[in-house]
């Protein structure tokens, strides 16, 4: 199908302008297993017959798997926000993440299209599909489905096992901060209470079903904003403040200086009665390590359960 796609690229290109004419939704819920009966709902992907030349990525996270894959070379299309690794800010675009261009992914005559579980409305997928395109699904929403989805990626871009190799990495990171986690805290101490924020303007913080609720579990630690009722609440900073979070863990995406000693400004001035400020326990971390449902999950997660536990200080 794809090199039919590319003998008459005017054809789909036309088919593909009235498909947009007719509507195309704005993004909706969550797409389990969008798409035809090839969607597998274990394997959450519509498969090409062979491993494929030609791939889009329309989130970020995914755009890094397939480069820790090692099939970076072959992504044809991605989204104004994937920028990591430095090669992935050369690709071409496709849109944004919560928005792509229809008329850009088909443009690129893509093989396989592999977007994220929130990404894709099932209307898109159809459509995708209507013009022979495979759609692939990365369901990561914490740690154990992102070893899933790595593993499952493999596999559906034929590199498996550089898909078991990063999701064993994880796997090994995981294991690991959970033994660190045992070590520091002791027998019959209370496990630290942390205050996880991923934005200041406005506050918006990792609460409970969110990927940092989830890290923080596995570091060890109590999630003061798993009370807030939402994954990602957005508070005013007079809840933090009866919060009074032992430690604040900052990964606010920021677009220029050192993520920590912003952070630390930012509390200080904003938040200096909290026991996290008083104290000096306020980290500043690099978000896309923590944030970003991917391989460098591994690495965000050790740094993370360090930070927790004030090790290396």
């Amino acid at each position: 199908m794809s090199a039919l796609r590319r003998r008459c690229g005017p054809l789909v290109v036309g088919a593909l302008l009235l498909l947009a004419a007719a509507g195309c939704p704005d993004a909706g819920p969550p797409v389990p297993g969008a798409g035809s009966a090839a969607v597998s709902p274990t394997a959450g992907a519509t498969t090409p017959d062979a491993p494929p030349a030609r791939i889009v990525s329309l989130a970020p996270n995914v755009t890094e798997t397939i480069f820790a894959l090692g099939r970076g070379d072959r992504i044809v299309g991605a989204t104004r926000y994937c920028d990591y690794p430095a090669e992935a800010k050369e690709l071409p675009r496709v849109g944004d993440y919560s928005n792509p261009s229809l008329e850009l992914v088909v443009a690129a005559e893509p093989d396989l299209v592999v977007t994220p579980a929130e990404g894709l409305t099932r209307p898109l997928i159809e459509k995708l599909e209507q013009l022979g395109i495979a759609v692939h699904v990365f369901r990561a929403k914490d740690v154990d489905t992102t070893v899933a989805a790595i593993r499952a990626l493999g596999v559906a871009i034929g590199a498996p096992e550089e898909g078991d190799r990063v999701a064993d990495d994880l796997e090994a990171a995981s294991a690991e901060v959970a033994r660190l986690a045992a070590n520091a805290r002791g027998a019959g101490n209370a496990p630290p209470r942390v205050l996880f924020c991923i934005d200041r303007s406005p506050l918006v913080l990792a609460g409970a079903g969110s990927l940092g609720d989830d890290l923080l579990r596995r570091c060890g630690a109590e999630n003061v904003a798993a009370k807030l009722e939402t994954a990602y609440p957005r508070p005013p900073l007079e809840t933090v403040l009866t919060l009074a979070p032992d430690v604040i863990i900052d990964a606010v995406m920021v677009p220029g200086g050192d993520p920590h000693e912003l952070a630390v400004e930012f509390w200080r001035t904003q938040a200096p009665t909290i026991p996290a400020v008083k104290s000096g326990r306020v980290y500043g971390l690099v978000p896309d390590r923590v944030v970003r449902a991917g391989p460098r999950l591994a690495g965000g997660l050790r740094e993370l359960a360090r930070a927790v536990h004030g090790i290396g200080e």
